[in-house]
């Protein structure tokens, strides 16, 4: 619930920039990976969701490949695809995974108010750029995408 409230108020307080510049790119094939596991110690049908990428200020999508075995896909009241798998018959601590691909281009985004370029305090900093439990800020992945679409000059 933390990291949902999280998430709305920093898409939240993004509409109040007036701005957005978009800077350098970087295009390529994404695979995103969902790993399920069944923690209880009895054999459980689990259903999971996972949402599919779109378009926003910050990537645009070309072309986005859910794995096959899916038991629908369906569209919350914000747009977002979201896809349902259903796991049968998962044993004990047995681990499935899930996820798609997509042909995306990400762009670096410079949000400006009243013309100003706009940092993030050193406390920003430290929530946003740290390891996280579905990623991880440091994989050489997102590092070279970061410095694909970053400019020499930008220190922040």
């Amino acid at each position: 619930m933390k990291l949902i409230s999280f998430i709305l108020i920093f898409f939240l307080s993004i509409l109040s920039f007036a701005v957005v510049e978009k800077a350098n790119s970087e295009e390529g094939i994404m695979r995103f990976e969902y790993r399920v596991i069944n923690r209880s110690n009895k054999t459980e049908n689990i259903n999971f969701y996972f949402t599919l990428p779109r378009n926003n200020e910050r990537q645009e999508v070309f072309l986005v490949y859910p794995e096959p075995g899916f038991k629908k896909i369906m569209r919350d009241k914000y747009g977002n695809k979201i896809v349902i798998y259903e796991e049968k018959n998962m044993l004990p601590g047995e681990v499935r995974t899930h996820g798609w691909m997509a042909h995306v281009k990400m762009h670096a985004v410079v949000y400006r108010k009243n013309d100003k370029k706009q940092m993030l305090s050193k406390e920003e900093k430290n929530l946003y750029l740290m390891d996280k439990e579905n990623y991880r800020i440091n994989d050489p992945v997102i590092i070279n995408i970061k410095n694909n679409i970053i400019k020499k000059d930008d220190t922040n």
